[in-house]
């Protein structure tokens, strides 16, 4: 693999309870690494896009570089990371990302109701 491309990684670290039952704010912690940057395959896009969820790209990360976090950007862009599948031989995980700004609704009216 080339490992030309940088994907910048994010943990998040809660600051604490807002006491106001809406969600915590969190500290962010960003690291970027080297990755392989690809395009999604046609029956995980369709897939996830019945769940609402529009699949960007896949960013291949070696194994010991990733670390369960949620968040990542890409070319100054940030991206959720919706998915990680880790190799047969464990030495690659492939990270699906979809951009949070490009939600669909999956609300269908039925006979204009």
């Amino acid at each position: 693999m080339r490992w030309s491309d940088t994907i910048t990684l994010i943990k998040q670290t809660p600051k604490g309870s807002t006491g106001t039952g809406f969600e915590p704010e969190y500290d962010e912690t960003p690291r970027a690494i080297y990755c392989n940057i690809s395009g999604t395959w046609s029956s995980d896009f369709y897939t996830a896009l019945q769940a609402g969820i529009v699949i960007s790209m896949r960013a291949t990360v070696r194994t010991p570089d990733y670390q369960g976090e949620r968040l990542a950007e890409v070319k100054d862009k940030r991206y959720t990371i919706t998915r990680s599948e880790i190799s047969n031989n464990g030495e690659f995980t492939t990270l699906t990302l979809a951009d949070e700004k490009n939600r669909v609704s999956t609300n269908v009216s039925v006979n204009g109701a």
